[in-house]
Order: C-alpha cells, then structure tokens, then sequence
C-alpha cells in the first residue's frame, strides 16, 4: 500500500512537469502612450517664449517601459526646447512628465519633430510640432466663421449668401491680396469680395460665399485667403448639400403676376389689392414682390385673395409636400384694428389654413415653410392662396414662392 502511494506521488510530479513543460510562459512586454500626439503652440513673438506645453508618456503595457532619450529633430529644431529627466523608467500603468517650450527666432511658422526612443514597439516615436513668430508690430488675420455648412439646397437654386468677417487683430494694416476657392466641387460655390482689402488695425471687412449645387450628392471646398500676416494663405472648409426635393411651382415675380387669379370677397370695399411692383423689396428676397397694399389709396380693404394655378399633384403620394415664402406683414396703424392675413390650401373638397397672420410675419424678410397635405380627400389636384383683409396703412408683402416634393 506504501509502495502504491509513493507510485501515485510520482506519477503526479511526472504529470505535473510534463504539462509545465508545454505551455508557453506569458510574454511582458511594455507599450507606449504619449498624450498630446501634436500640438500647435499658436502665435508667439520673436524672441519671447511660450508657456511651457506638458507631455505625458504613459506605460500601458505590461513591463517597465524604458525611455532612453528624447530630441528635436526636422525643420526648427532649435525654435523648441525640453524639459525633462532621461533616462526614464516607467512602470506598469504608471507615467512621467516633460515639457516643451516654443521660442521662434525668425517671423513665421515654424516645426519640428519630437522623438522619444523607448524599448517598446515602433521606437522611435516621432510627435509634430509647429508654432508660428510673429513680430508685435505686425497685423494679424482672423475670420468668421472658420467653418460653415450650406445645408440643403436644391440643383439650380442657391442659398442665402453667407457672410464671412476677416478682422485685423494686430497692430498694422493687415492687405487681403487673394481669395480663390479650390477642392473637387469649387465650381458649386462662389464668392463676392473687394480685393484687395486694407484693413486698419482693429477694422474688419466682408465678403460673401454662394452655394449653387449643379449636380446630386454632398459638396466640398476651401477658400484660399492671401494676406500678408503670419500664417498665409489661410483656409475655411465649406460644405453644402443637395436637396432631393423636386420643385413643382415657384415665382419670384421678377415678370408680372400672370399666373396668379386676383379675387375680392364680398366685402370688399374701395380699389386697393394685390398688386405687381417692379421696384422695392421688403419682403428682403431677390427680384420684385407682390403685396395687398391699402396705403395705394389710403382706404380700408376686406377679403383679398391671390390664387395659384391648379398643381397637379397625381404623382407624388408619398413623401413631403412643402410651400415656401419670403414675406412680411407691415402694421404701420397704432393698432391691429382687426387685420389680418394667412395662407391657405383648397383641394376641391377642404380648405387647410397653414397659418394666419402672427407676429413673426412682422419683419421685413421672414421666410415661412409649410408642410402640405393634398391626398387627404383624394383629389391630387390642388391650388393655395393667400390672403388678406385690413385696414388704410398696411402691407401684406409676398415674394418667392416655392412648392416642392421631397422623396
């Protein structure tokens, strides 16, 4: 029985070194991480200093991680400094600091490249640098916005233009020589700019960009903006988007009214009604506008209406249906006396008011959008109107109508 115990005893150890001998031992190794990756110390003046910028290097591997030197390396080696204590012995999720200081010696922008040699994968590690000398004397660019998105236009409209500030935020006449746009779909964007531009010290000065897709799908460019400060040319990435809709009607008005049904109710008294004007806008779109006006002959007017043509809406059973407007309503009166106006769709059978007369028709320029229901009663054929009832001294103002079908 002793024996049969002692046997078993060193069949177990034989077992036991057996299986040891075959699996393989778990490899430590040490990993690298650097927080930031890259830094842009920004505007400095020549021959003054940053404020120091803190590098943390990071052990998230599983065996001390060895940092044996760090350096500058590249194209302005010598406009950035370090700070730190090599060599470096950093153990498992532990981590250490440096810093680094930019100091430009010449006006400009400036790089370098920091490299940190470690006994860890991909040593070594190489981290961009840049910073930018500038003189206190000299102008300095700024813009706004830095970055902008049309949104969704449709192919051969365009949107609002959008106004772009370049400021002089330096301490002499900042010249603007260029703007250009570049990139795969410049052509789908322009631009309205003065150039050159001088702009004094603590001035400002416009310029406007369009968006006019021509084809489907997402747009992309840059404008280029020459100047004669730190950091030209200087960039602004601009996006815009094509709108799927399909335009079913639209009228700027910049003809006549010859599409449109002019109608009094019954209650109509004296000679003011919607009208076609060739000059003035106050509804703050493109082109002339139409407007039920009683300020025309000083009168009170009641139950004015403009009807569009009949739109044939056969085809389009799904997706959205939207009206648009620029308009404004003027109250010039000391009180509302009763007026009032509004939009309305008639498809034979139901009338759908979309909205009557509010307070934020009451600028100049607002644009109003409406979604529309046509199918509800089974007639795919239907017309909208506006209209209007008030008093001597008021407008009710109308330009650039829009109906669309969205998938």
């Amino acid at each position: 029985m002793q024996k049969f115990g002692i046997l078993c005893k060193v069949s177990f150890l034989l077992l036991l070194f057996v299986f040891c001998s075959c699996v393989t031992p778990i490899s430590r190794i040490p990993k690298i991480s650097v927080d930031p990756t890259t830094n842009d110390f920004g505007l400095v003046n020549v021959g003054t200093s940053s404020t120091p910028l803190t590098f943390t290097i990071s052990n998230v591997g599983t065996a001390t991680l060895s940092i044996t030197n760090i350096e500058l390396i590249g194209t302005d080696p010598g406009d950035f400094s370090i700070n730190a204590t090599i060599p470096m012995d950093i153990k498992v999720r532990n981590n250490v600091t440096f810093t680094v200081t930019f100091a430009p010696t010449a006006w400009g922008t400036r790089s370098a490249e920091l490299s940190i040699t470690h006994n860890s994968a991909g040593s070594p590690s190489s981290f961009s640098l840049s910073g930018a000398g500038t003189n206190p004397l000299d102008p300095l660019f700024s813009v706004a916005p830095t970055a902008q998105d049309f949104g969704l236009v449709r192919i051969g409209a365009s949107s609002n233009p959008i106004t772009f500030t370049i400021s002089n935020v330096g301490n002499s006449v900042l010249n603007v020589t260029n703007i250009d746009l570049t990139g795969s779909n410049a052509g789908d964007f322009s631009f309205n700019a003065v150039i050159p531009m001088n702009i004094d010290a603590g001035n400002n000065s416009d310029f406007t960009v369009t968006f006019t897709p021509t084809s489907i799908g997402v747009k992309h460019a840059t404008i280029n903006i020459t100047h004669n400060a730190v950091g030209s040319p200087s960039t602004i990435d601009i996006t815009g988007t094509v709108d799927p809709s399909i335009v079913l009607f639209e009228d700027d008005f910049t003809v006549d009214m010859g599409w449109w049904v002019l109608d009094s109710g019954p209650a109509h008294t004296g000679s003011a009604e919607w009208a076609f004007f060739a000059s003035g806008n106050n509804t703050g779109g493109s082109g002339q506008f139409i407007s039920a006006n009683s300020e025309l002959n000083n009168t009170d007017f009641f139950d004015e209406y403009i009807i569009s043509p009949d739109i044939d809406c056969t085809a389009y059973t799904s997706g959205t249906i939207k009206l648009e407007f620029d308009g404004n309503y003027q109250d010039f009166d000391s009180s509302p006396n009763g007026d009032f106006g509004g939009l309305a769709v008639w498809d034979g059978f139901n009338v759908q008011v979309l909205e009557e007369y509010t307070t934020s028709w009451n600028t100049n320029g607002v644009h109003k959008s409406y979604t529309v229901s046509v199918h509800a009663y089974g007639n795919p054929f239907f017309c909208f109107f506006f209209y209007y009832t008030g008093s001597a001294d008021k407008y009710f103002n109308v330009d650039n109508v829009v109906l669309s079908h969205k998938p």
